[in-house]
């Protein structure tokens, strides 16, 4: 049986990788991004380098799409030389970027006027996970298109779950940003506090991930500050960006969020700061200059 043939658009950070990945396991047919040499390494890998939207949406069963947010995502899909004018009926538009619930709703209701379905996969794990292919993937979908696409995903990661029709996936993804983010100003102000009371901090590491206080985010983030390291694996603006949908959900829903929206307004400090593209750690910089220390494995 011939092989699924899928498209991808958006070969950022985490989208690159996860597109290797389909290269390698025979499925990527076309790619398509702005930047034209972000596409060049797939050619060698058999993969043609599409001109728009559309054009790496012809021919393909799948069209994978893994761009920054709902307008870049809208503007994939229907925009000029958008995809929708590419996609066969019974085609499958992957949404595997992280949108909102709401959002992912109104773009699963504009393909099916086209006869396209939708598979709602936000993904979690970051760069190291798209490279190794164990992401974990928040999948939504009616279960002709889960049958369709699980070898699909799982080329890219080793966590999928099914978790019911379209919308759930990005719900799902929304509640982890929001534990992700917040956990990292956590994170931050325990460790600029332990500096400013005059514990270095490869001490502070070593300690808090022997007890309780340990986590895969304080494992994953804190070696790296105090490295001095801010190397991105996902921009602080992404998980403003994030912050933003959660938030915009919370109103929707009527559901308070105290801890959220304080950890957002610190992330946005950290944007207005110029800091944006920095590692999600990088949010520490922010309270680091405001009580004069830094995080360091030398201390103060």
């Amino acid at each position: 049986m011939k092989k699924k043939q899928v498209g991808f658009v958006g070969l950022g950070k985490i989208g690159s990788k996860m597109a290797m990945r389909l290269a390698k396991a025979g499925f990527l047919s076309s790619v398509f991004d702005l930047r034209p040499e972000a596409m060049s390494e797939f050619t060698e890998l058999g993969a043609r380098p599409a001109k728009s939207p559309k054009d790496a949406a012809a021919n393909v069963d799948v069209l994978v799409v893994m761009v920054v947010n709902f307008e870049q995502t809208r503007e994939v899909l229907f925009g000029a030389e958008g995809a929708v004018e590419g996609l066969s009926e019974g085609a499958i538009v992957a949404c595997m970027n992280t949108i909102g619930p709401r959002e992912i709703r109104e773009l699963a209701d504009r393909l099916a006027e086209h006869g396209i379905r939708t598979l709602d996969a936000p993904v979690s794990t970051g760069v190291r996970g798209a490279e190794a292919g164990t992401l974990e993937i928040m999948a939504g979908a009616e279960h002709d298109v889960k049958e369709e696409t699980e070898d699909i995903l799982a080329a890219m990661g080793k966590e999928i779950f099914w978790v019911g029709p379209v919308g759930n996936g990005q719900t799902l993804k929304m509640m982890n940003q929001l534990l992700c983010s917040v956990e990292l100003v956590s994170i931050s102000e325990a460790l600029v506090l332990g500096t400013k009371a005059g514990i270095d901090g490869q001490t502070l590491y070593d300690v808090t991930r022997a007890g309780s206080g340990n986590s895969a985010m304080f494992m994953g983030k804190v070696p790296k500050i105090i490295e001095g390291d801010f190397s991105s694996e996902g921009d602080l603006d992404i998980h403003l960006k994030d912050l933003d949908i959660v938030t915009q959900t919370a109103r929707e829903l009527g559901v308070p969020l105290v801890l959220t929206n304080v950890a957002k307004e610190i992330l946005r400090a950290a944007h207005a700061m110029g800091r944006g593209t920095l590692d999600g750690g990088g949010v520490i910089t922010v309270l680091e200059d405001t009580v004069g220390v830094k995080v360091r494995k030398s201390g103060p």
